[in-house]
């Protein structure tokens, strides 16, 4: 009976009161979304910052003058933009390419399309080139630039053909100007003016030839194998003269520092009011630093987005080092993507350098 007794006072219910009619919240409890968010904003503002430290800190890449100006306290002297071909060229190459993939453009159409200071004097590349020109005449008035070296930091940058160009636009403003190649290892002027190769600078320097009989005159450039009659509408050419580089010696570094070299420099300033010595690319061999130790100064062409930052500085240390004069930088081959500027920049090449409607 006690169980029982139990069992019935376990079935008694007791009183209930309601404290609060139950409803449906409005949004759920969890998850809170307003903290979630607020905590995802806070975490992706610290991850972008570091991201960004990381990127700035492994980018080597150079974006704008001011970049280039800063960082080896030199200016540039000029922006050359991308030597773009005519449309009925670019079918022609292409259909070279597909037909043979080994046939290569030759040295004539190569000349023609590379050399836009004189077939193409309206081209906005021309413009550049004439710009860099008044650049280098005028940095200093009183003690005339003469005699300088026109290099780059690594291959394929486009020293030679900027150091072409520049010749013939120096020549086309009625200064006797010189264009010596001094890229004993890899010459390519002669290809490009359709010139012979020999003789040429080294034959000079081995008392093979007198300079004079190595010379290159205008003469030879008209019965070279360009074909100059377009060309020689241009006026001023009359004042280019070229030693090619002549034979390839064993030893090019030894023989652009010996003192018939040194004597050659100071009779050809004598001679001629502008000498430009294109060079071969300095970090892979000591020519260039030879050269600029001998002249009057260094042009340093620069392709943005081929070249890192650390070998610019790494060159202007090398520079410093040999006691050579750094003028300035050309940036080389500039397209449309890289922002050096006011966006207006290329219309004004395109404006002033297109063709007269």
């Amino acid at each position: 009976k006690y169980e029982e007794a139990k069992i019935s006072e376990a079935e008694k219910i007791g009183e209930v009161s309601i404290v609060a009619i139950a409803t449906v919240p409005k949004r759920p409890i969890f998850p809170n979304k307003r903290r979630n968010v607020g905590i995802g904003v806070l975490v992706g503002l610290i991850l972008g910052l570091a991201l960004a430290f990381i990127r700035e800190a492994v980018d080597t890449s150079i974006g704008a003058i001011e970049d280039i100006e800063s960082l080896i306290k030199v200016p540039v002297l000029g922006v050359i933009p991308h030597i773009e071909m005519e449309e009925e060229k670019r079918k022609t190459f292409r259909k070279l390419r597909l037909r043979s993939p080994q046939r290569k453009e030759n040295d004539i159409s190569r000349g023609k399309r590379l050399l836009v200071t004189l077939y193409k004097p309206k081209f906005p590349a021309s413009e550049a080139y004439r710009i860099l020109r008044s650049n280098i005449q005028f940095m200093n008035i009183e003690k005339p630039r003469r005699a300088f070296v026109v290099t780059s930091i690594a291959p394929q940058e486009g020293k030679t053909v900027t150091s072409c160009n520049l010749a013939v636009a120096t020549a086309q403003a009625g200064i006797k100007t010189l264009l010596v190649s001094c890229n004993l290892r890899h010459p390519v002027i002669y290809k490009i003016f359709g010139l012979e190769r020999h003789p040429g600078l080294t034959d000079i320097l081995l008392g093979v030839v007198s300079w004079e009989e190595a010379l290159k005159t205008p003469a030879d450039l008209v019965t070279g194998k360009l074909e100059w009659e377009e060309a020689l509408k241009v006026p001023g050419l009359d004042n280019l003269n070229i030693i090619t580089a002549g034979s390839t010696p064993p030893n090019p570094s030894e023989l652009l520092n010996s003192k018939p070299m040194s004597n050659l420099i100071d009779t050809l300033k004598n001679n001629f009011e502008v000498i430009i010595f294109d060079s071969p690319p300095i970090l892979p061999v000591a020519d260039s630093l030879i050269l600029g130790s001998k002249l009057d100064g260094v042009v340093l062409v620069y392709q943005m987005g081929r070249v890192p930052r650390r070998a610019l500085l790494r060159v202007k240390m090398q520079l410093d080092k040999a006691n050579v004069k750094l003028w300035g930088v050309v940036l080389n081959d500039l397209r449309p993507e890289f922002e050096i500027g006011p966006p207006t920049y290329y219309y004004y090449h395109r404006y002033y350098g297109g063709k007269e409607s």
